[in-house]
């Protein structure tokens, strides 16, 4: 039998209220070392809140999260950024830094100083430019990427940090299916080197390759867990997202075909 490793992250009876909205409901959640976990779900459905509750950037209500069995709030913001990686949906930099020192920003958790790099801290930036495909461009001002390549650039910045854990939200929103394809295998490549990742999700295809395991959220909730096949059927997918779909076999792979929208009272 394989070993399962024990659990990296994980959430036990989260929820979340924000003024007068119930955004997160009874969440619970393990992410192991050596898996890429999708979160799927309508706009809404409070996935981008599920992972900065994760990350530790906002405070549940109910519940908490726990860093190898220890509470996340036991850690100071130092030791969290050390050990989790966040990659945030919004992609805006106000600076003509060159992308080398852009990435670089990912070290100063580590300790690095501007202009004091350790062999270390180049080596790992280094890393995380060839693995998103960005070193060639590494002297070029960060004003003056396009949307795709400065996408990339902040998914280097946060591999950078080489934390145990990875949370990325919507990394291949905006970008050509060639990156969307090479974020996805980037992914997985650091899923496989022991990291535990988590990233938000609207290609469900794309999902349905890459991941290990998914979570399928509708109205704060859990509506499924677990392997792709199993989240990803007809009937889940008319309930989160109110559309008709066709499920394709295609050499022991799932396809999802949208077909139409569904009247409310159809999902």
């Amino acid at each position: 039998m394989r070993h399962v490793p024990q659990a990296l992250i994980e959430v036990k009876d989260l929820s979340l209220q924000r003024q007068d909205r119930q955004v997160l409901q009874s969440i619970q959640l393990q992410v192991r070392a050596g898996e890429l976990v999708g979160v799927l779900g309508a706009n809404g459905a409070g996935k981008s809140s599920l992972l900065q509750v994760m990350a530790g950037l906002l405070v549940p209500t109910e519940g908490q999260v726990s860093l190898d069995s220890h509470s996340i709030h036991a850690w100071s913001a130092q030791q969290r950024a050390r050990y989790i990686a966040w990659l945030a949906q919004g992609r805006e930099l106000h600076w003509p830094l060159p992308v080398r020192e852009v990435v670089a920003l990912g070290r100063f958790v580590h300790g690095m100083h501007a202009g004091n790099m350790s062999k270390a801290d180049q080596a790992a930036c280094e890393r995380a430019m060839r693995s998103t495909g960005v070193w060639p461009f590494a002297e070029r001002s960060s004003l003056a990427l396009s949307g795709g390549e400065l996408a990339r650039v902040l998914l280097a910045r946060a591999l950078a940090v080489e934390a145990p854990v990875l949370l990325a939200d919507e990394p291949i929103a905006g970008l050509d299916p060639f990156y969307q394809l090479s974020v996805m295998q980037t992914l997985r490549a650091e899923a496989q080197r022991q990291r535990a990742v988590v990233v938000v999700l609207h290609d469900l295809n794309l999902a349905a390759r890459f991941c290990d395991r998914l979570i399928l959220l509708h109205h704060g909730r859990v509506l499924a867990e677990g392997a792709p096949a199993s989240v990803l059927t007809e009937a889940h997918l008319a309930t989160a997202f109110r559309v008709a779909v066709r499920i394709q076999s295609e050499q022991g792979d799932n396809r999802i075909v949208p077909l139409h929208c569904l009247d409310q009272n159809d999902a």
